[in-house]
């Protein structure tokens, strides 16, 4: 979800889960720094 734009509260209303635990997630961050550009992997996978 993260990789199609969609923001980290729309993913936890989506998950039916609190705004922290997605925002503290790794891969939240992964994704937000590959989309930022600062992570030239682009076969990396997000676990949320």
């Amino acid at each position: 979800m993260a990789k199609e734009g969609k923001t980290g509260s729309e993913i936890a209303i989506a998950l039916n889960m609190n705004n922290k635990t997605i925002y503290s997630n790794a891969g939240w961050k992964r994704a937000q720094a590959e989309l930022k550009g600062n992570n030239s992997s682009e076969n990396s996978e997000f676990t949320f």
